[in-house]
């Protein structure tokens, strides 16, 4: 599905678009292609892909779930204020998600992943959203001061 996605836009075929890993393993397009960022991500049997030009990109989706261990969890990965949001709200499941996914894609938009060289909410531009029914998900992209041109496509199951 990617393949095919990112090569309509890069109107090749799809065994064209050649895909390369970063250090951290955020994915890229190979050779001297337009720049084109990309990511995806994934949680059950919902997934989100995110594409721009001359902008990198991170996104994360997550199904509704209990979270066990949460506040050991953020404590782990999460900054002093993610924390205290999550304290003040109960240490409830959904607003842990919410921040567990502009954590993610705030470092996968940057190349880090999850355990790498934080990336705080200054260094890049967010929105957190509802994907879809017990989903939530958030897009991360790399330019702070500006909010890019957004749009949605739901393609369904396939």
């Amino acid at each position: 599905m990617l393949r095919h996605l990112l090569a309509g836009y890069l109107s090749v075929a799809p065994q064209e678009a050649e895909l390369l890993r970063g250090a951290h393993g955020k994915p890229r397009i190979a050779g001297d292609r337009p720049t084109l960022a990309f990511n995806l991500s994934h949680s059950g049997d919902a997934a989100l892909y995110a594409v721009a030009r001359d902008l990198e990109v991170g996104i994360d989706i997550e199904r509704s779930r209990e979270i066990p261990n949460a506040p050991g969890i953020a404590r782990r990965v999460m900054d002093e204020a993610e924390i205290a949001q999550l304290a003040s709200a109960g240490n409830d499941p959904a607003t842990f998600l919410r921040l567990w996914t502009c954590l993610e894609a705030r470092q996968k938009c940057l190349g880090e992943g999850v355990f790498g060289r934080r990336v705080d909410g200054t260094q890049v531009g967010s929105l957190s959203f509802p994907a879809g029914e017990g989903l939530q998900a958030c897009v991360a992209w790399a330019e702070p001061g500006v909010t890019p041109d957004m749009r949605f496509l739901e393609l369904g199951s396939l």
